[in-house]
């Protein structure tokens, strides 16, 4: 008799075992998926706030537009260039910067003569796939490492042109403050 009560209590607790293990990998499998489609929706909503931070400062008639940045001397920052497709098609568009040699490969602005000089790193004519309607953006970075006076403002041009027009050419002011 003790023998099929501990076959019953052994055979239960495989069966239960593996009832278990099986509920794990589903679950696991659950939070996998919730957590992915998560960062799906974080990059959307990061989307959505640069969006809105641009919106709030750029016009809406225009196709490009550089919000005015600020940073502390000694700073490397990342900021974006705003594209608005105003067309009745999905374009390419690229951007590039007026920038200066500063040093061997190195671009920025340069004001050593008031308040000292920036390097710039950006994707030179980078393009970006924009839908008729609908906004874009194209990062470039900025390092502060040889500020001589703060606060100071550096202002360059950015020019947006598209693939598809040789003709069209919009233009707009960077500012960058570094205080």
């Amino acid at each position: 008799m003790k023998s099929k009560k501990a076959m019953a209590i052994a055979v239960n607790t495989v069966v239960m075992l593996i009832i278990g293990i099986t509920i794990f990998g589903l679950g696991m499998g659950l939070f996998g998926r919730l957590g992915a489609s998560a960062d799906d929706e974080i990059e959307n909503l990061n989307n959505k706030i640069r969006s809105d931070i641009a919106s709030l400062e750029c016009d809406g008639d225009e196709w490009i537009c550089v919000p005015s940045y600020k940073m502390k001397d000694g700073d490397q920052k990342t900021f974006d260039i705003f594209i608005a497709n105003h067309a009745d098609a999905s374009d390419d568009f690229s951007i590039s910067l007026d920038l200066v040699e500063i040093d061997a490969g190195v671009f920025g602005i340069d004001k050593s003569s008031s308040c000292g000089l920036v390097a710039v790193n950006y994707l030179n004519n980078g393009k970006v796939t924009i839908d008729s309607g609908y906004s874009g953006s194209l990062p470039f970075i900025v390092r502060a490492t040889r500020v001589t006076k703060t606060p100071c403002s550096f202002i360059t041009t950015a020019t947006l042109k598209k693939d598809s027009d040789f003709n069209f050419e919009e233009k707009t002011s960077v500012i960058v403050r570094v205080e």
